[in-house]
């Protein structure tokens, strides 16, 4: 009698692992949970596939040592990195826990998994359809001033240009000068001056031809008690300052000078007065092109490049201090910041590291050496108030809908680890800064949003939503340069009014 119960238990224990591995089949989708990661993940048991996509990109692997006893359920997924699985099914859902694992067996990490079963792997992303009669153009400014241009055309006789091959050529600056202006009835400033000359025949450039900016050429500066601080600003590489016209504008019409800095040879191609059109280098800057150059080699021609901007900026503060009137008088040049975007951002930093007269720093997501700001030449870095405004990756809509939840939702459980996303290193760094540092992240947006191109590209979305992120970090770099070179509040860095979703500030700073 012992005998047959211990069989029947034994039959019965069978039947359930064959029940539970029957209702394992097919495909699961859910969350993959861990300390700095909130991800997507779906599970093909029938394939042996397991597929963690994060941000658009997917990190595929095998299903190993699939192990399942009644309601129990483990396995390894060989993927990168590598994760091992446990869970509970119920019904025709699985949670449960993970520990991520390093190359040399041990645990580097862990967290929850929760899935569902679903229909099919494959998941399509949301499209929004935008109308051709969809805006392109650039928002009003908010402030209160009127907008003037004028360009300027500077040689530094004291530097060679060490690009080109003539070792007589001496380093040649476009620069635009915008500034509150008075009421004139002179020529709109054209948004991309001599675009066909520079730019050739493209539909771009149909859409540039096309947008009107808010500024007049030439006119007369403002009358105003009180002199216009001045920030110099310098594009990423291969760009054009005037395709930062947006933020240029806003900054203006708040009452600040801004001098943007066309880097010869290294920025985007410009005209000079003499009719010489330097252009981008491309054939320097192309890494595939120096594939002789030893890791040593590209470093000290990246460096080179970077403290020639960084030359360049100083110079285009010498150079202001010699305007004539009106400007001499209305320009306040012991208030000067510098604001620089990409490999600009990474140049105001070693800028700011070397010349003193720089009273901020703004770097728009100009990583470098994993790093938001680098040393000058004399490994000295910046000591004045600093801002890293950075963009961060969101999950997709396709990304979501494996998830199981909305954009919402997600933003709400991905708002506690968002700042713990970066690496301890990083934030200590930023934490050591004589004047520490205001991090912003901005959850969602690409490299290119700091641009124009934001505002342009109507693939992306409808213009109000482009608009609304476009004026969110206006609103930022304003607040920064408000409060540093004028010395106003700004509630929006320090807290008194929280940010608007999705972004996240924080201040990192030593305490004394």
């Amino acid at each position: 009698m012992h005998k047959k119960i211990l069989a029947m238990i034994g039959i019965l224990f069978c039947c359930t692992i064959v029940s539970t591995a029957q209702q394992m089949k097919g495909i699961w989708a859910g969350v993959f949970e861990a300390d700095d990661v909130l991800a997507s993940v779906r599970i093909n048991f029938d394939e042996n596939k397991i597929v963690l996509s994060f941000a658009g990109s997917d990190r595929s692997g095998t299903i190993k040592d699939l192990k399942i006893a009644n309601s129990e359920i483990m396995f390894t997924g060989e993927m990168q990195p590598q994760a091992r699985f446990t869970g509970k099914i119920e019904n025709e859902k699985i949670s449960g826990t993970f520990d991520i694992i390093r190359s040399n067996g041990s645990k580097s990490g862990s967290g929850v998994w929760n899935v569902r079963k679903v229909d099919s792997m494959e998941f399509t992303e949301d499209s929004t359809p935008v109308s051709n009669n969809e805006k392109i153009e650039l928002p009003p400014p908010t402030g209160k001033f009127l907008i003037g241009r004028k360009f300027f055309y500077w040689t530094d006789e004291s530097r060679a240009e060490t690009i080109t091959e003539d070792a007589n050529d001496k380093r040649k600056l476009f620069v635009q000068l915008w500034y509150p202006a008075k009421k004139s009835g002179k020529q709109a400033a054209e948004y991309y001056p001599n675009i066909e000359e520079l730019r050739g025949k493209s539909e771009v450039n149909d859409i540039l031809r096309r947008l009107k900016t808010h500024a007049t050429t030439d006119a007369k500066i403002a009358n105003s008690k009180r002199q216009f601080p001045v920030i110099i600003f310098s594009p990423g590489l291969g760009s054009s300052p005037f395709s930062y016209t947006a933020i240029i504008e806003n900054l203006v019409s708040h009452g600040f000078v801004v001098a943007a800095i066309n880097h010869p040879f290294d920025s985007g191609d410009f005209k000079f007065f003499d009719g010489q059109i330097i252009r981008f280098a491309s054939e320097k800057w192309d890494k595939e092109v120096s594939k002789d150059w030893t890791a040593e080699q590209r470093k000290q021609f990246f460096d080179e490049r970077r403290f020639g901007w960084a030359q360049d900026i100083s110079f285009v503060a010498d150079q202001l201090e010699k305007l004539e009137k009106p400007f001499k008088d209305k320009l306040n040049l012991e208030n000067l910041g510098v604001l620089g975007h990409s490999f600009g951002g990474q140049a105001a930093t070693v800028a700011c590291a070397t010349d003193k007269r720089f009273k901020a720093c703004a770097n728009l997501d100009g990583m470098a050496q994993g790093n938001a700001f680098l040393p000058d030449k004399q490994g000295e870095v910046l000591k004045q108030p600093f801002l890293f405004f950075n963009k961060s990756a969101e999950v997709t809509s396709k990304e979501l809908k494996i998830m199981g939840l909305s954009r919402t939702d997600y933003r709400i459980r991905e708002q506690k680890r968002l700042l713990e996303r970066w690496k301890p290193s990083f934030k200590t760094r930023l934490m050591e800064l004589e004047s520490g540092a205001y991090f912003v992240l901005y959850p969602g947006i690409k490299h290119s949003s700091f641009s124009d191109s934001l505002l342009i590209d109507s693939k992306d979305a409808l213009f109000s939503e482009r608009n609304a992120i476009a004026q969110k970090i206006n609103d930022y770099i304003l607040a920064f340069f408000d409060k540093f070179l004028r010395k106003s509040d700004a509630p929006l860095l320090d807290g008194k009014t929280p940010p608007p979703a999705p972004i996240v500030v924080e201040l990192l700073k030593r305490s004394k």
